[in-house]
């Protein structure tokens, strides 16, 4: 919460990369297309309130080539490897619920940390 926090005050700035928006949407779609949790309105209505505050987007085409090195030495995936890239090009940290991907990659590049 009160990561939430300092962003409403603009402390804290979030970018992401550009794929960001295909994994909100895939959320929704399992939630509603395979679970059947969800409506198809409700799961519009969710991508549009979290979209209308998505974090700023950066093109994955700046970032391949170093998260394609940094999945192909630490064998992980380029999804993960794409916010690490990002974290390394803007010299800021990477704050994820991922604990493997925390406990893998912050001793090798020390800016991802984990959210409590």
């Amino acid at each position: 919460m009160a990561l939430l926090q300092q962003v409403q005050r603009g402390s804290l700035n979030l970018l992401a990369p550009d794929l960001f928006v295909a994994e909100v949407l895939s959320i929704a779609w399992k939630k509603c297309a395979l679970k059947r949790e969800i409506t198809q309105q409700e799961a519009h209505e969710a991508c549009t309130a979290v979209l209308a505050v998505a974090p700023r987007l950066v093109p994955s085409s700046l970032l391949w080539q170093q998260a394609l090195a940094i999945g192909a030495v630490h064998r992980r995936s380029t999804y993960d490897c794409l916010y690490v890239a990002l974290a390394l090009s803007e010299r800021c940290d990477l704050i994820t619920a991922d604990r493997t991907l925390v406990t893998a990659l912050n001793p090798v590049f020390g800016c991802l940390r984990c959210l409590d």
